[in-house]
């Protein structure tokens, strides 16, 4: 057997146990009016060392309890919206209406930051995102305790990227 491949499997299966340990906290009375408009990705980490753009996302309100997330995409000079309808499952977790894809909403001031924990298919990711592209070192601080607390790897941390974000107003496909 291949030994990347073998490597690749062992930290899945590491990633997989860090975050199915148990449930994963979530903001216990989130108010989804609040937590509506602009995000930009600040850091994150991975359950694994592979690279990753991250793009900044606009969350609408979707009747009383769920969320539009719209993903901004650059696209050359322009920058295209996909928007994902997410249901929501119990407080501060949501469903792609798909099922691939699960959004728990660990923490938020509302005002600043925003961490939430993200699960499609095998990729799992814990996100710090931002109303600003840069948060206070108390806010970097308080999201490395739940990079600790959750078990992801210190070492895994990707930070935002600018060629990641558009430069454009995003347009609707």
């Amino acid at each position: 057997m291949d030994q990347l491949f073998i490597i690749e499997c062992f930290l899945f299966i590491i990633a997989w146990l860090a975050c199915s340990a148990g449930d994963i906290p979530v903001h216990p009375s989130l108010d989804v009016q609040k937590v509506s408009g602009k995000w930009y990705p600040v850091r994150t980490a991975k359950g694994d060392p592979a690279e990753r753009p991250y793009k900044a996302f606009t969350l609408e309100p979707f009747g009383k309890r769920d969320l539009i997330l719209n993903v901004e995409i650059p696209q050359g000079n322009t920058c295209l919206v996909k928007k994902i309808v997410f249901n929501n499952v119990r407080p501060g977790v949501f469903r792609s209406e798909d099922g691939t894809t699960t959004i728990h909403i660990v923490d938020t001031d509302y005002d600043t930051y925003q961490i939430t924990h993200y699960v499609s298919g095998n990729l799992i990711l814990l996100h710090l995102n931002g109303r600003e592209k840069k948060l206070p070192s108390s806010m970097q601080q308080k999201f490395l305790a739940w990079v600790k607390k959750l078990k992801f790897n210190p070492e895994w941390l990707f930070d935002l990227r600018e060629e990641d974000l558009c430069t454009t107003s995003p347009k609707a496909p």
